[in-house]
């Protein structure tokens, strides 16, 4: 659709050069018509680069959202083990504490028993 757009711009544009540039008395040496196969292959041409480009974008586009899932399930998996970890010491942490009471009271009722 859009490359048939650009044509028809392209014919309109290179058949007014051609028909503004005579005089009412001349004749033009080459009409519109006789540009069409070389529009047509320049139309195509450009057609051409347009699709390849869009290609190459939605290749790098698809690489793009590859790695930013990838990167987005290793920081879920770090923050998990963050987590986990951040839980663990918080209960040796306790275990320590109670460990700790454990020892002070043995400690306190041995000296009570001397």
């Amino acid at each position: 659709m859009v490359s048939l757009i650009i044509h028809r711009h392209q014919r309109q544009s290179c058949e007014q050069k051609c028909y503004s540039s005579r005089s009412t008395s001349e004749k033009p040496s080459l009409s519109a018509r006789d540009f069409d196969p070389l529009l047509d292959d320049l139309i195509e041409r450009k057609g051409n680069r347009a699709s390849e480009e869009m290609l190459l974008l939605h290749s790098r586009l698809s690489s793009q959202e590859e790695l930013f899932a990838r990167e987005t399930l290793t920081r879920q998996v770090v923050e998990t083990r963050s987590r986990s970890m951040k839980e663990e010491i918080v209960r040796l942490q306790k275990s320590m504490e109670e460990k700790d009471g454990l020892r002070q009271e043995s400690g306190t009722s041995a000296s009570d028993r001397d």
